[in-house]
């Protein structure tokens, strides 16, 4: 028996995690370590794939991909999971690994751009396998746009096995536009604190620089593609938002989030980065269930938008709920299900007020209807 699935719609994001560590010391600086343990993969079914892959591209003359370690691991994770949990997609249902930006970002990376394939199979031999799952992607529509993108720079794959024999591909694709080198605080003699931000990207962009969401400044990059950005505080002057966005030089479109920090002038300099927020902006504080006349569920949820520079929209089975969170951000809804009316999602939008743009899917959690009330949730809120 042979089993051949494949997904024929893909995921791609155009955004950057930043994960603030605080380190010890005057200086406030920031690292990327892997959340993930190292884990093992089919070595030589991997890089035989990224081969393919690469022998694909050049085909079309366009550049090869880089392999990275990290994509890798990111990879394997996803091929692992799939094979322990026994499913097939895109989404995680451990929320820490939701999406691709989520493993991309435990294993160690920010990104601006990302894809994903994968592929699941069972009863080929594995000397003909990567070929199979080469060709596979090539006549999906989806998966061949990610193969064949000219954007993408590096890659990782990671191949495991089930014990009977059930072999799990992924395939991540990254655009490295942008990379963080350094986050700095540090204290004068004349009781400031300096924040300084440095990046590195490879084509012609320019950052923009919000504080308290007033916009502060924008930047181009220089010559070699370094930003670097210096902020003053007065020591004592309380607590202050910065968000960093990037766009293309010359582009009137909004500028793309980075990365959002506080830093609290009360704090000493080592101390003084006192949050990480993720692209979302987005905290799910409760989310709970009750039987209302015994025909009803009703899902109650509570939060707190973590920058007040965007809006919120709650989107169920063919109905949107726009949200709006008192002076500090926070908000509570209540949505009502009949009963034993199937699966129902609720998904979580975010976009900056104002904006025309589509909203930006952020969080999710599924109710279903058929199942007794503490059995009702398949997936809790990320």
């Amino acid at each position: 028996m042979i089993q051949n699935r494949r997904i024929e719609c893909f995921r791609a994001f155009l955004l950057v995690v930043f994960s603030l560590t605080p380190l010890a010391g005057i200086a406030q600086k920031v690292s990327f370590e892997p959340v993930y343990p190292p884990i093992s993969g089919i070595e030589i079914l991997e890089k035989e794939i990224s081969q393919l892959v690469n022998e694909e591209r050049e085909k079309q003359r366009l550049s090869t991909l880089i392999y990275d370690s990290k994509l890798e691991l990111a990879a394997r994770q996803h091929s692992k999971e799939m094979g322990e949990l026994n499913y097939f997609s895109h989404t995680s249902p451990i929320a820490k690994n939701h999406e691709v930006r989520d493993r991309v970002r435990n294993a160690g990376l920010t990104e601006m751009s990302m894809a994903e394939n994968i592929f699941t199979v069972y009863g080929y031999n594995t000397n003909v396998l990567p070929t199979k799952i080469v060709e596979g992607w090539m006549l999906s529509p989806g998966h061949r746009r990610n193969i064949l993108n000219r954007d993408f720079t590096h890659t990782g794959v990671g191949v495991t096995a089930t014990a009977d024999g059930i072999y799990y591909a992924t395939q991540v694709f990254v655009h490295r536009d942008v990379e963080l080198h350094k986050i700095e605080v540090y204290e004068t003699e004349v009781r400031e604190y300096i924040l300084t931000i440095c990046l590195k990207t490879e084509k012609q962009n320019e950052i923009g620089i919000f504080l308290d969401n007033q916009h502060f400044s924008t930047k181009e990059a220089h010559s070699i593609g370094f930003f670097i950005v210096k902020m003053v505080f007065k020591k004592y002057s309380g607590i202050h938002t910065i968000d960093v966005g990037i766009r293309s030089s010359g582009s009137e479109e909004d500028f793309l989030d980075l990365v959002t920090m506080k830093i609290d002038t009360y704090k000493k300099p080592s101390e003084s980065i006192i949050s990480r927020e993720d692209h979302a902006k987005l905290k799910i504080i409760y989310a709970g269930i009750e039987e209302k006349c015994q025909i009803k569920y009703e899902l109650e949820l509570a939060g707190n938008i973590l920058s007040s520079g965007n809006e919120l929209m709650i989107f169920t089975s063919g109905k949107n709920h726009k949200v709006v969170p008192n002076r500090k951000g926070y908000f509570q809804i209540k949505l009502q299900f009949n009963k034993s009316s199937g699966i129902r999602e609720v998904s979580f939008g975010i976009r900056r007020k104002g904006s025309e743009d589509d909203y930006s899917i952020t969080n999710s959690t599924v109710l279903d209807t058929d199942k007794p009330m503490e059995k009702s949730f398949i997936r809790n809120c990320k």
